[in-house]
């Protein structure tokens, strides 16, 4: 089987965020926007993204996000360009029950995607993702229990259907007084369909996410660091701390990033993220490996 390394070059994200809040009403509204490039991909030229996340909080009683993504991807040679849009909506409620001592979170996410894929193996597609979370009052641990279902189109080339399910549960621990935190996130996937899913019937991969506070006297001292880490392999994850479903049917393998945040006035922040993402997919009977390098900035603004 031919093995080609695909370099895939810049990464760039634009995050805008507005917010302001009424008597009972919090709101944020979040445009945003992504490029990509792929130079040297024998296959993929560039893929551009645009959107919005609109998020209301009642208090701390009730939360709604709303949000649609809008994704143009653009290959070489004469294979038609895939459009597709991605809606989402969100619903959460905190409990405070009197025996647990924390914050008991329930949250259910709905995600759509449709597009023009002819294949049509990546549209058409459904995905249910309730989460349970729980923060105890102090602050020092955080616990998540987080399923998927995602059911996709029936394929057009006779690759039948595909359904996956996804369980990530995960676990967090703050030290040196809750300015630092350390979560670990199991990826746990199922394919009812190998054929669709890279002859790979499940998937296992460890996310390791360590952040750190900072209280800076300058403004040029960041704010928050994070660095991120991903270990194994997941394929059609849905992640729901990015609120992005993987559709695409790649591999995604070993993973890292960091992150800084700046906060420049009381009303803005600045954001920056850089890393790189290791995948593998088949085209053709062949198996192509690609690596994406990418970097990351955005203002954040809240009044």
């Amino acid at each position: 089987m031919m093995k080609i390394t695909l370099r895939v070059g810049i990464f760039l994200g634009i995050f805008t965020n507005f917010c302001w809040a009424g008597d009972f009403w919090t709101t944020n509204i979040t445009p945003q926007a992504v490029a990509v490039t792929y130079p040297g991909s024998p296959i993929r030229n560039n893929l551009n993204t645009e959107g919005a996340l609109v998020d209301f909080q009642y208090l701390e009683r009730l939360g709604i996000s709303i949000g649609e993504t809008h994704l143009n991807l653009n290959y070489k040679f004469d294979i038609p360009a895939l459009n597709q849009d991605i809606g989402y909506f969100s619903i959460r409620t905190p409990l405070t029950p009197d025996y647990l001592d924390g914050i008991l979170t329930l949250r259910l996410d709905t995600y759509k995607i449709w597009g023009n894929d002819p294949t049509r193996e990546t549209d058409n597609t459904s995905i249910i993702a309730p989460i349970v979370s729980f923060l105890n009052y102090k602050q020092t641990y955080y616990l998540d229990f987080g399923y998927a279902y995602s059911k996709y189109g029936t394929s057009a080339i006779r690759n039948d259907n595909l359904s996956i399910t996804q369980v990530t549960p995960t676990v967090g621990f703050s030290f040196f007084e809750q300015m630092n935190w350390i979560y670990l996130r199991l990826y746990s996937i199922n394919s009812s369909n190998p054929i669709r899913s890279q002859n790979l019937n499940n998937t296992l991969g460890t996310e390791i996410t360590l952040t750190h506070y900072i209280m800076p006297s300058h403004f040029f001292v960041p704010q928050v660091l994070q660095a991120g880490l991903f270990l194994g392999k997941r394929i059609y994850a849905v992640d729901n701390i990015a609120l992005i479903p993987y559709n695409l049917g790649d591999v995604q393998k070993n993973s890292a990033y960091v992150q800084a945040k700046w906060k420049l006035t009381q009303h803005l922040f600045f954001i920056l993220n850089g890393g790189s993402q290791n995948f593998n997919t088949l085209y053709n009977n062949a198996n192509y490996s690609y690596k994406l390098n990418y970097i990351y900035g955005g203002l954040n603004f809240k009044f």
